[in-house]
This record gives structure tokens, sequence and C-alpha cells, in this order.
């Protein structure tokens, strides 16, 4: 063999037809990382992880398991107190109707006229609040004058002022047993 034979075997050129060398240049798509696959499980498991606790935080979890355990379950509460009382043994004690100046600070000259009630524990609590009407009268309209016109919208609202009547009014009458302060009439003029 001549010395230009031994060039042409050994020449890579040579031994690929020139398909087979365009084929080599090209780029062969690379498979996909296991990293990617890797990702994708690991957030789906995170997914599964927080919808499931959640679930169990919001309660969805509770009927579920307690198929699954020997104890009853417990009786659901409605939310609303038992009547402690008997039916038709509440003792309510009417005060005397307030009038008083609205806090308008510049606008027109606004009046609340209110009607309020207490309902007291027991009977013997009426002769306590009558000797303490002066102190309950004082506290009432202290409260009501300071109140402004805003005050007075919403049924919120109007609970707040029955919460801090009921609470005006058991600091100025002591432990009488006052339950609950009922407003009659609330009208503003």
């Amino acid at each position: 063999m001549s010395d230009s034979d031994r060039e042409t075997e050994d020449d890579p050129a040579t031994r690929y037809t020139a398909d087979q060398i365009i084929k080599m240049g090209q780029d062969e798509p690379e498979p996909e990382p296991k990293s990617r696959k890797m990702l994708f499980v690991v957030l789906a498991l995170l997914v599964c992880i927080g919808g499931g606790a959640a679930a169990y935080f919001l309660g969805y979890v509770d009927p579920v398991l307690a198929m699954f355990a020997d104890e009853p379950e417990p009786p659901v509460e409605s939310g609303l107190a038992e009547n402690t009382t008997p039916a038709g043994s509440e003792i309510y004690f009417e005060l005397p109707d307030f009038l008083v100046n609205l806090n308008a600070q510049g606008r027109k000259r606004s009046f609340l006229k209110a009607k309020i009630s207490v309902e007291l524990a027991d009977e013997a609590g009426i002769a306590k609040v009558e000797m303490a009407m002066p102190r309950i009268q004082d506290k009432v309209q202290i409260y009501l004058r300071e109140l402004r016109l805003e005050d007075l919208q919403g049924a919120a609202a109007i609970n707040r002022i029955r919460i801090e009547l009921l609470d005006r009014v058991t600091t100025a009458a002591g432990p009488i047993g006052v339950t609950d302060v009922l407003l009659r009439e609330l009208s503003v003029q």
C-alpha cells in the first residue's frame, strides 16, 4: 500500500458518506433532564399535603375520621345559649323615657328619644333598681348625649348601644341581677 492509500484509510472524511457527515453535524435533541420531572412530582406532593392540611383545619376531615373512630360523634352545638329561666319568669322593669340632644357639633340639632327596659333575674331586683334609679338615669343620659347621628346607623350600631347601656346600668345599680337591656323605642327627631 502506498502512502496515499494509508492517508485515505485514516482520514475520517473518507470513511463516511456525505449524508452521514451531514447527520453528524446536526445536534441531536437532548433528553429532558430528570430534575424537571422531579420538580413536577415535588409540586404535586406539596399541593396534596397543603390541601389535606387545609381540609383538616377547616373541619372537613372530622366527619370522615369520625366514621372510622369507635367513639360516638359529639352532638353539634347550635350556638344558641339555652334559656336558664323557665318561660314566662322574666321580670322587666321600665326605666323612665329619655329625651336627649345628640352630639351634633355645628349641625342642626337632633334629639334622641329612648324607651328602655331592663330584664332582672328575680323580683328582689326591682326594689334595688328603684333605689339606684337616679344613678342609672345619670349614667344612661351621659352616654346617650355623647352619641352622634352616625352612631345610630345600622343594626350593629344599635346592638353596640344596647351592650353599652347594659354595662352602664349594671355599673350604676351594682350586683342586682340585671340580665339584659331592651330598647323598646329608639327614635331620632
